[in-house]
């Protein structure tokens, strides 16, 4: 089962740089997380800078970012790109109070979020460890949030 693993993981990485080395459109680029130090930081990145509804987000969440003691949810990116239109907003939050990441995909322009979705957080999760969470949507939905490179499920 491990090796099947293996081999899924290497295939899914392989089709994504293909999809970023064959992307049709305007030129990939990579957006700069801005977050507080103490919570991390991470990147987005875009594969074709003309459909901003596709791409993935990575965060490195700092060890403790999410310790219980914490009184509010943590945000761990929201940032609006307004130079290339249509502009794109998303939106990674982890409320403390319940274990669910939830994500949020929009265009400023519009008043409703084309996207929400939630993920359970792991059952074995220690909030004093550093975290990777990657967001990978696609046609502006989610397709997948994985946490420590384990899936956190399927999106509700």
């Amino acid at each position: 089962m491990g090796r099947r693993l293996g081999l899924v993981r290497a295939f899914v990485v392989a089709l994504g740089l293909w999809a970023i080395g064959t992307a049709s459109g305007g030129e990939p680029f990579t957006l700069k997380v801005t977050a507080p130090k103490e919570l991390g930081e991470g990147t987005v990145v875009f594969p074709n800078r003309d459909d901003l509804g596709t791409g993935t987000f990575r965060f490195d969440m700092a060890p403790g970012a999410l310790s219980p003691d914490r009184k509010a949810a943590v945000v761990l990116h929201s940032f609006l790109v307004e130079e290339t239109p249509p502009s794109f907003d998303i939106t990674v939050a982890v409320p403390l109070s319940n274990r669910f990441v939830s994500v949020e995909l929009s265009q400023p322009a519009q008043t409703q979020r084309m996207y929400r979705g939630t993920v359970a957080m792991p059952q074995q999760f220690d909030p004093k460890r550093r975290h990777v969470v990657v967001v990978t949507f696609a046609k502006w939905k989610v397709t997948s949030v994985t946490m420590d490179g384990s899936s956190l499920g399927s999106v509700r």
